[in-house]
């Protein structure tokens, strides 16, 4: 359902909305700069048009006048408060006629999001609910103010027709359709000379069938809510379009189920399905006319107390619109007043007898800013000294339980390892156990080796040195032996010989080992040798195996108790400078209450603070900005307190306004009358 309709194309189109917070309150003292932003989209279009603070492409009113459109400058859109004292909420849209224009649109639906009210608006820092106003676009017979002016035209042209002329014209031109028509023109033309011809349009739309007495109209929505109300004998229906065009009857009363319009007389030509109409209202009667209202002589004599009874004083007296009417709705008003201003006081009553200004605001939130900055300056050093120790920490550190995992695993792995080592070891060890305590390593064999084949190689070339020099005196010896002589020249030889061989002998061992023996024990010492190589070879391999997963420089037990001891100390030192820190935040944080207000929360104020704050406002310029010239208490005095009025001239006077001991002068101004009395203006000083 729309909230209100334009024609399509419609130019300087003002829509005003009503702007209530959550809890149905009106809000007063929106301005352009308080809302975030208003889009508008018609019904065939894929994305809105946005008006917004940011850029920013929504500003005030133009005119000090509400209700007078003044095109926004191009891309941007009009916002501005009515009367906050009078329609509290209400707010005017002046949007770019383009947005009214898009081809074969049907509806603009203009939307403001939800937003809290600044300290500024009243109430204030309340949140506002989504707004979204529809309006539709009719698009029908866009030409509709040109043949009105055709109408007019023809209803004034005809104006000083005698109606039974134009009667006899009619009834002449019957056998022509459209010489009927004029005729009919003619005569409604002719019928309505003695009224003022100042027409507007109430509704149109399609006919879709009838007579010369009826129409039936295509829908039943059409707003002909006038139609039927007291005084409205003047709405005329009009044949906009067909074979009966511009013909134009009064309306004896419409029925809204059946659709049905009845006219107060007979068309000239009946209307068809497809004709279209337009109802026009506002048909006022000239001086001195009879039609719609009855007048009375002029009043020549009084007698008594007995009341006027004429036309004016029915009306005037009447309990629907006049004076009774009049002074039924000023005591709705008054008692409206006087429940809102003590609604109003109940709460001002509670604001502070001297509320802080918004000076004395601006300097405490000056306070608690240089606070913030201080203590963001704190974060700041103290942020950056935890960061420097958190950033040596990894991504993603381990927790206790993760640490207490791995050091149980790697207990339960030095477990498995000592045992294994206690195992291969007693094997290891009970060979070599079997070694010497300082078994020679195989450079010392091998030494020992070459010198054991040096001194083979000397004997055996000493052996066949001396078995030489032995032969070669043995090769001297006769096959038969010589005699004692010889004997004992031999015996000589020999002595000194065999002297020359013990010498040497006497370095050979006692019982020196033939080759087998020597050769026997190589042969042993190569087998215990290759069974230490292969022995060696597993051992070292299982050894191997699990010194590869040692570090190339494992540290030593003394590096590792250091490392802890280091790790201790930095622990310490950080649960210290935790202690510190922790203790400097939960001083700050004792500051704050056990349930703080969330964002958007309502501010609860002492009694004390309401009333400074009610009171500030009571001294505060209308406009804001000072607590100087006009204030709120001034202009509420107006309605509430003493309030005299002197005339000192025809057009001029004065207004003194007075404070609530109506004694004290609050402010006073000039006033101007225009003619015949009413106050014209008030102009305070």
């Amino acid at each position: 359902m729309s909230d209100s309709k334009v024609y399509l194309g419609q130019t300087s189109v003002i829509r005003r909305i009503r702007i209530l917070d959550a809890t149905g309150v009106p809000v007063t003292g929106l301005t352009a700069a308080d809302i975030p932003f208003i889009s508008a989209i018609c019904d065939n279009e894929s994305a809105p048009t946005v008006y917004d603070n940011v850029t920013p492409t929504i500003e005030g009113l133009d005119s000090a006048t509400p209700g007078i459109y003044v095109a926004p400058t191009p891309t941007f859109v009009r916002f501005g408060e009515v009367d906050p004292t009078y329609n509290k909420g209400d707010y005017e849209i002046q949007l770019e006629d383009a947005r009214f224009a898009v081809a074969s649109s049907t509806e603009l639906r203009i939307n403001i999001p939800a937003f809290t009210t600044p300290v500024t608006a009243t109430p204030a820092v309340s949140p506002v609910n989504d707004i979204s106003y529809v309006v539709e676009i009719d698009s029908r017979d866009p030409d509709i103010a040109s043949t009105l002016a055709q109408a007019t035209a023809a209803a004034t042209s005809a104006a000083s027709a005698d109606t039974n002329s134009a009667a006899a014209a009619a009834s002449a031109a019957s056998a022509d359709a459209n010489a009927a028509a004029a005729a009919g023109s003619a005569a409604a033309a002719a019928e309505n000379s003695s009224f003022l011809k100042t027409f507007s349009i109430m509704d149109y739309g399609t006919i879709t069938g009838g007579s010369t007495t009826t129409a039936v109209l295509s829908s039943s929505n059409y707003d002909l809510s006038l139609v039927n109300l007291p005084g409205a004998a003047g709405c005329r229906f009009l044949i906009h379009s067909g074979t009966g065009r511009l013909q134009n009857v009064g309306i004896a009363s419409y029925n809204q189920g059946t659709q049905t319009v009845a006219f107060d007389k007979a068309l000239a030509v009946a209307p068809v399905n497809g004709d279209t109409w337009a109802i026009l209202y506002d048909y006022l009667p000239k001086l001195g006319s009879t039609r719609g209202v009855a007048l009375v002589d002029v009043l020549t004599t009084y007698t008594g107390n007995t009341p006027q009874t004429g036309d004016v004083y029915a009306i005037a007296n009447s309990g629907t619109f006049g004076n009774a009417a009049i002074k039924t709705l000023l005591d709705l008003v008054a008692t409206y007043i006087d429940t809102e201003v003590a609604a109003i006081k109940a709460k001002t009553d509670n604001l502070p007898s001297d509320p802080a200004d918004a000076s004395d605001i601006a300097a405490s939130f000056s306070s608690i800013a240089s606070t913030l900055s201080t203590i963001a300056g704190y974060v700041d050093t103290e942020i950056a000294a935890i960061k420097a120790k958190t950033d040596n920490l990894p991504s993603d550190p381990a927790d206790a339980s993760d640490i207490a995992a791995s050091f149980a695993s790697v207990a339960s792995t030095l477990s498995t390892i000592a045992s294994y080592i206690d195992t291969e070891v007693a094997a290891i060890k009970a060979k070599t156990d079997a070694l010497p305590s300082d078994p020679a390593d195989a450079s010392d064999i091998a030494a020992s080796f070459v010198t054991v084949n040096a001194k083979l190689d000397a004997i055996d070339d000493f052996v066949d040195t001396e078995v030489s020099a032995i032969k070669a005196k043995t090769d001297l010896i006769p096959a038969s032996p010589a005699t004692e002589q010889t004997l004992a020249t031999i015996a000589a030889y020999i002595d000194t010989e065999v002297a020359a061989i013990k010498a040497k002998t006497d370095n050979l061992p006692s019982d020196p080992a033939d080759a087998s023996d020597i050769s026997a024990s190589f042969a042993s010492i190569t087998s215990t040798l290759a069974n230490i190589s292969a022995f060696i070879d597993t051992e070292v391999a299982a050894i191997k195996s699990k010194t590869d997963n040692l570090p190339s420089d494992p540290a030593d037990a003394s590096d590792i108790a250091s490392s802890f001891a280091s790790v201790a100390s930095s622990l310490s030192t950080i649960a210290a400078y935790i202690d510190t820190e922790v203790a400097a935040i939960k001083a700050k944080t004792d500051l704050i209450p056990a349930s703080p207000a969330v964002v958007g929360s309502p501010m609860t104020l002492e009694s004390g603070e309401r009333n400074a704050i009610a009171d500030a406002w009571t001294a505060r310029n209308i406009e804001g900005g000072s607590s100087a010239g006009r204030t709120n208490g001034q202009a509420m005095a107006a309605l509430r307190n003493k309030a005299v009025m002197v005339r000192t001239s025809s057009t001029t006077g004065t207004i003194t306004v007075y404070g609530a001991d109506d004694v004290t002068v609050l402010w006073s101004g000039d006033v101007t009358f225009a003619a015949g009395d009413p106050l014209a203006s008030v102009d305070p000083s």
